[in-house]
């Protein structure tokens, strides 16, 4: 069996795990595929048996490759394009919202005109007399429509009466629906506006207080929460300097027996440096 088809394919298994590194999924996928026809050229030029098992083994793997790839792709774009909304809502809100509110409108539009376009065309006649009975409408209590044996569903020009009625009232609930939604949309902002100062603010506080300690006791300091840091010692750079020490004789006090052993007249100078 000639070999260079089989190696040509090991080639390019090790080609795409490379792509597949640098997420070049679509490169990738086709050197999979390409793999896929070495192998299957190779089952019809060899005889053995436990070759062509073994290339067969090959070439599901690389199929089953690129089914995941696949999978793998979709997954990814997938996630792009959540991303790529999510960063559009947060960027430009107020864009978005008129958006919105312009493709509601718009369906609104459409709908008023195709009842127009209905009471244009003369299906609306107040005045003609028809022959057959519509359904009665809903009673004071609200009960439901009952459909009674000798009566016929509701004509035309019901219909398209509490279309219009359904319109208004659904422009109403969706017109609410916006202003709740345009008002929460504010008081986040606000809300993510108020947060970023008191970080900012917060962030400025420690700054301050490590600069203060550093000043106060040098640079050695590192620097601490300024809750656990106390008035007393921010002051003490502020207390005097001690006097120093007076200069003392030992040898007066051997009259009064205060040193029971003899010694020189020794004079020591003391200093106490803070």
């Amino acid at each position: 069996m000639d070999k260079a088809p089989l190696n040509r394919a090991h080639q390019l298994e090790r080609k795409a795990e490379s792509l597949n590194r640098q997420k070049k999924l679509d490169e990738c996928i086709q050197c999979h595929k390409e793999a896929v026809e070495l192998y299957k050229n190779c089952l019809q030029l060899g005889s053995d048996k436990n070759s062509q098992e073994c290339i067969q083994l090959q070439m599901e793997w690389n199929e089953r490759q690129i089914r995941i790839l696949a999978l793998k792709k979709s997954y990814l774009e997938r996630i792009e394009r959540e991303k790529h909304l999510k960063e559009t809502s947060k960027s430009h809100p107020k864009e978005a919202m008129e958006k919105l509110e312009e493709k509601i409108f718009q369906n609104f539009e459409s709908h008023d005109s195709l009842i127009c376009y209905l009471s244009q065309r003369g299906i609306i006649n107040t005045k003609h007399d028809h022959s057959h009975n519509t359904i009665s409408e809903l009673d004071e209590n609200d009960d439901p429509l009952i459909l009674r044996g000798s009566k016929h569903p509701k004509d035309d020009s019901t219909i398209i009466e509490e279309l219009k009625e359904l319109s208004s009232q659904l422009r109403e609930s969706v017109q609410g629906l916006l202003i709740q939604l345009d008002d929460r949309n504010k008081e986040i902002e606000q809300l993510r506006n108020q947060v970023k100062e008191l970080e900012t603010q917060k962030s400025h506080k420690r700054e301050d207080t490590s600069e203060n300690l550093r000043n106060t006791f040098g640079e050695k300091l590192m620097p601490v929460s300024s809750s656990l840091v106390s008035e007393d010692i921010l002051e003490m750079n502020n207390l005097p300097s001690l006097d120093p020490m007076p200069d003392i004789d030992i040898s007066k006090f051997k009259q009064f027996g205060i040193l029971a052993v003899e010694e020189p007249d020794v004079k020591v100078n003391k200093t106490n440096k803070c």
